[in-house]
């Protein structure tokens, strides 16, 4: 394996592994792929510090180029008949001796927990999950994600009834499609007025490492919508007279905050001690 090719797999298996953490922190489980959902559950397989084992992801998402069409076949979902799109099932990057399985990549992740627990029901809502709710990660090989694939995406996702889907792209995403998931995210759903699918995109690049776990990122905690109307009533204020962060912040975009959230922020100084910073997404 030539060095540019496993810096593109230890890539992917990092941005994996982040997108993993990145559905737990938001308050989901994954459901799909069933092998993905047991490995997590695994201590030998998974763990909070690393993630997945790489020699498991490796044997799961890496193939040799000549056992290709065996891969394909295996991404299909029989469990929920839902594929990933056409197009992107022939979207296996081709490297000099391997192949990366991008579709079989694909996460389902619910936000229903098993046994879950009214506190754990509460952490749900504040981080914008409903008990029930499903959330759709597809990863995209192509060099350059267009909106007919995002498109595609959107069509599955709507047909599980998801309520949020996020792309990973393994190149850059050009501005055309960043607009286009923007408008795509604004549809609103007829005579309740709300909002259908919320559309993220990300990039490889900067799911390669999991800023939420650095040493030096605060502690992010999203305030409940019960939490967020109290807040502001007992210290009297109104929401745009909170200190703003922008919606594209790392932190705010790993945790798919929407505008007019507010973020309890944790900080710890030696000169001043522990203290709490609160702040409106914009």
């Amino acid at each position: 394996m030539g060095s540019i090719e496993e810096l593109k797999i230890v890539r992917l298996y990092r941005a994996y592994n982040t997108t993993i953490q990145m559905c737990m922190d938001r308050g989901y489980t994954v459901r799909h792929p069933s092998a993905v959902a047991q490995a997590v559950r695994d201590p030998c397989v998974y763990s909070y510090e690393h993630g997945l084992d790489y020699d498991w992801f490796i044997q799961r998402f890496v193939t040799q180029r000549a056992a290709a069409s065996g891969a394909e076949r295996a991404e299909e979902d029989e469990d929920d008949k839902v594929r990933v799109p056409t197009n992107q099932n022939k979207l296996l990057e081709e490297n000099k001796k391997h192949i990366l399985m991008r579709g079989a990549m694909r996460l389902v992740c619910s936000a229903e927990l098993d046994g879950a627990t009214d506190d754990e029901e509460v952490s749900l809502s504040k981080r914008g999950g409903k008990k029930g709710s499903l959330m759709l990660v597809f990863f995209s090989a192509s060099p350059s994600l267009s909106m007919s694939e995002l498109q595609e995406c959107r069509e599955k996702a709507l047909l599980k009834e998801a309520h949020c889907m996020v792309v990973v792209s393994a190149g850059k995403i050009p501005p055309m499609v960043r607009r286009g998931a923007r408008e795509l995210s604004g549809f609103l759903r007829a005579g309740t007025g709300e909002e259908i699918m919320s559309i993220q995109l990300l990039e490889e690049d900067e799911l390669a490492y999991n800023i939420a776990r650095h040493d030096t990122v605060p502690q992010h905690e999203v305030l409940s919508p019960e939490e967020a109307q109290l807040f502001l009533q007992q210290r009297q204020i109104s929401l745009s007279q909170l200190p703003r962060i922008l919606k594209e912040d790392p932190m705010v975009a790993y945790l798919g905050l929407a505008r007019g959230s507010i973020v309890k922020i944790h900080r710890d100084t030696k000169e001043s001690g522990p203290y709490e910073m609160y702040r409106q997404v914009i």
